[in-house]
């Protein structure tokens, strides 16, 4: 259930289906706003005024990797999910740290709505729906 005046969620996603897909996702669990950017230059020019409360992050848009809205998440205190196909050979990840979840693409939505709640709780103490994704499928 959405409270009043929550802060919105930031997400970065290039692929259009997928944006919508993650949309409806953070809907259904309760964020009333979801600020969706393509391009990296676009979250960079809105973080300048405003400080989401969880963000969805893709490794690498368009216009070249996300790492330093990563850093700049993490030295706001926003908990963030990293939702991308790309990693590295060895597992690992410039974007890990311990304020991070990573989801790998291909994913089921299930595994994105349980990072979603842990890193919503870890933000805001929300109060979160119970049960499973009504969406089949993968994202």
């Amino acid at each position: 259930m959405a409270r009043p005046g929550g802060k919105p969620v930031l997400l970065l996603e290039d692929q259009a289906l997928i944006a919508i897909y993650v949309e409806e996702l953070l809907l259904q669990a309760g964020f009333e706003t979801v600020m969706t950017f393509s391009s990296r230059v676009a979250a960079t020019n809105w973080l300048r005024g405003y400080t989401p409360e969880l963000a969805i992050i893709e490794a690498r848009l368009r216009d070249g990797p996300c790492d330093d809205i990563a850093t700049l998440l993490v030295e706001r205190d926003v908990p963030y999910i990293v939702h991308s196909g790309e990693r590295d050979g060895d597992g690992d990840h410039p974007l890990m740290n311990g304020k991070c979840k990573w989801i790998d693409k291909p994913s089921h939505p299930d595994d994105l709505i349980k990072a979603i709640k842990e890193c919503g709780a870890r933000s805001n103490k929300r109060d979160w729906r119970a049960g499973r994704s009504s969406y089949p499928g993968q994202l």
